[in-house]
Parts: C-alpha cells; sequence; structure tokens
C-alpha cells in the first residue's frame, strides 16, 4: 500500500518536523537520536553523501536536545553524532542517578 502523497510533499514534510524537533521530556537520547537520523532520510532521501548528512544530523541533535545537555555540548562540541550521544547518554545516566538519590533521601 503505497503513499497517497507526492515524495516531494513527503520530503517537505519531515524537512519542517526535523527543524521543529525537541528532544522529550521522558525521550531518551537513543530514541531521539533516531527519531532524528530518520527524519533526515525522510527529508534528503539518498541525495546527501555520508558527509554532510552526517553533519546535518549532528546539527539536528545538537539544536533539539534537551536544554541542559545543549549547554553542556557548546563546552566542548562534539564533531560526530555519536560522539554527541555518547555524551548525552552520559548526562541522562547522571541525571538518572541524581533523581534516583533523591527519591532515596526522601524516603529515608
Amino acid at each position: 500500500m503505497g503513499s497517497t502523497f507526492p515524495a516531494p510533499l513527503l520530503e517537505d514534510l519531515a524537512a519542517s518536523v526535523l527543524f521543529h524537533r525537541k528532544q522529550g521530556a521522558a525521550e531518551s537520547v537513543t530514541d531521539y537520536a533516531n527519531d532524528i537520523r530518520k527524519l533526515v532520510f525522510e527529508a534528503y532521501g539518498d541525495t546527501l553523501e555520508e558527509a554532510p548528512r552526517s553533519k546535518l544530523e549532528l546539527q539536528h541533535f545538537r539544536n533539539g536536545i534537551k536544554p541542559g545537555m545543549r549547554t553542556m555540548m557548546a563546552i566542548a562540541p562534539p564533531k560526530t553524532l555519536t560522539e554527541a550521544i555518547n555524551i548525552a547518554c552520559n548526562l541522562e545516566c547522571q541525571e538518572n542517578i541524581e533523581s534516583a538519590k533523591s527519591v532515596w533521601s526522601d524516603h529515608s
């Protein structure tokens, strides 16, 4: 079952969603990163070579990541999406640990 919309319209829609995409409050870094990759592919298909695609993925990932993580990445900007994901995952893990400590200290 194919789409009823022409490919250029779907690409424009994906590009618009990509431009406005932000990480959700409860969304994991890896889920967010996977969606950015998917949207870049949907918006640009095979028209981009690897280097420009990677740069675009990194740019959109950094622009939409949670504000605290974006600030930390501004201090030491990652050069690749993989590096950005690793930094964000480490920060996410630290946030989860701090949150768990807070819950446990509230119950002590």
